[in-house]
């Protein structure tokens, strides 16, 4: 967890992709990272209002917590966003 701003760059430079959502399943959150042409904090909120919790961070950088429970909704949601 400490090292998530270095994985998601890394992930996102050799996958070639804008942002990258990294699911903790055991601390039931979720990290977004951004290159800086996605505003991965109107993500996060997006998916914070479909799960009904709440959402922080900024442009780069954010995430969003959910209840366990959840995660079989919280895959269906990131496999069709």
């Amino acid at each position: 967890e400490t090292h998530q701003s270095e994985l998601g760059h890394e992930l996102m430079t050799r996958l070639d992709v804008d942002f990258i959502f990294i699911v903790n399943a055991q601390a039931s959150k979720v990290s977004l990272r951004s290159q800086g042409a996605v505003d991965v904090s109107e993500v996060a909120n997006h998916f914070a209002t479909l799960l009904d919790t709440q959402s922080g961070g900024h442009k780069a950088a954010a995430g969003f917590m959910y209840e366990p429970a959840q995660l079989p909704k919280l895959y269906h949601l990131l496999e069709t966003y």
